[in-house]
Formats: C-alpha cells, sequence, structure tokens
C-alpha cells in the first residue's frame, strides 16, 4: 500500500502489545499520530526481534531495503546510525 500513497498506519495511542509499542516508539516517520505499519515491520526484523540475524543468505534483507528505497527514496536514518555503531565496534 506505501507505494500507491495509501500506507497502512498504526495509531500510537490505539491499544498495542508491549512489543508493538516499542516498534512504534522507533519509528521516523508520523503523521498525525500514525506510523507506517512497513516501518514498524521494518523496527521488528532489524532491532526487536532481530529476524535479520536469521536471514543466512541475505535474501529478505535485501528485499526489504530495495523495496524500502523504492518507495520511499531513502533508507531510515535510524538503521545507519546501526551500521555506524556497528562499523565503530568493529574498528
Amino acid at each position: 500500500m506505501d507505494s500507491v500513497g495509501l500506507p497502512a498506519m498504526r495509531s500510537v495511542n490505539a491499544p498495542a502489545t508491549n512489543r508493538s509499542k516499542e516498534e512504534m516508539h522507533l519509528c521516523e516517520f508520523t503523521q498525525g499520530g500514525y506510523c507506517r505499519i512497513s516501518e514498524m515491520w521494518t523496527t521488528d526484523f532489524f532491532r526487536i526481534r532481530k529476524i535479520v540475524n536469521l536471514d543466512d543468505s541475505g535474501f529478505f534483507t535485501a528485499l526489504l531495503v530495495m523495496c524500502t528505497l523504492l518507495v520511499h527514496g531513502h533508507w531510515y536514518n535510524w538503521r545507519e546510525a546501526d551500521y555506524r555503531e556497528a562499523a565503530a565496534t568493529h574498528s
């Protein structure tokens, strides 16, 4: 839905699980008290449940990055900060 300009959104004030609240807290895009569900899923994939660690081939990670870049035209600042932090740790 994001790609046609009608993103599924979730109110930050709606009843939610602790995990959903944590996902919404990490989202950088908010509009009128709503977060994009696609970004919530992305925060879950990379930060909350770290499903990225199960993507041995990198296929799903690449697909997620590609779709985000195609639809939104940029990658998330919070994720770029993760890359910088990881690079600094490995230096």
